[in-house]
């Protein structure tokens, strides 16, 4: 038998949330709660990219495309999704025999240690 667990707490009660019809030209009263931030926007570029990667079946395709991502300046409000298509794009080098292309994407992801280092040197380890 192992050690014993403490009884678990009730969850406090939710109050029920009811919407406010507001009338034309009506401001909304502050609720003393900040504004949720908006979602940041993903670029068209990435989608596209994105797209032709994970279902075009055209690593060619898909590398151009995660190329014109990088090579756009980020939109405001944008989320970077640059290390995963930095990543995503040494992924087609690979994919496309680019070896030597593909080993210096790859090293240059390694060497940053961030975002998907580790995948980058298990597959830079696995190039011939």
């Amino acid at each position: 038998r192992g050690p014993s667990r403490p009884p678990a707490r009730p969850s406090p009660p939710v109050e029920p949330v009811t919407a406010v019809p507001l009338t034309a030209g009506a401001t909304p009263e502050p609720s003393g709660e900040p504004e949720a931030a908006p979602a940041p926007a993903v670029s068209p570029l990435y989608r596209r990219a994105h797209q032709l990667h994970f279902h075009g079946g055209d690593a060619r395709a898909a590398l151009r495309a995660w190329d014109a991502y990088l090579a756009a300046p980020e939109g405001e409000g944008a989320l970077d999704l640059r290390p995963e298509a930095r990543f995503n794009r040494a992924v087609c080098l690979t994919r496309l025999g680019e070896t030597a292309e593909a080993r210096v994407a790859l090293q240059a992801i390694v060497d940053a240690r961030g975002y998907r280092h580790a995948e980058a040197a298990r597959l830079l380890d696995a190039l011939p």
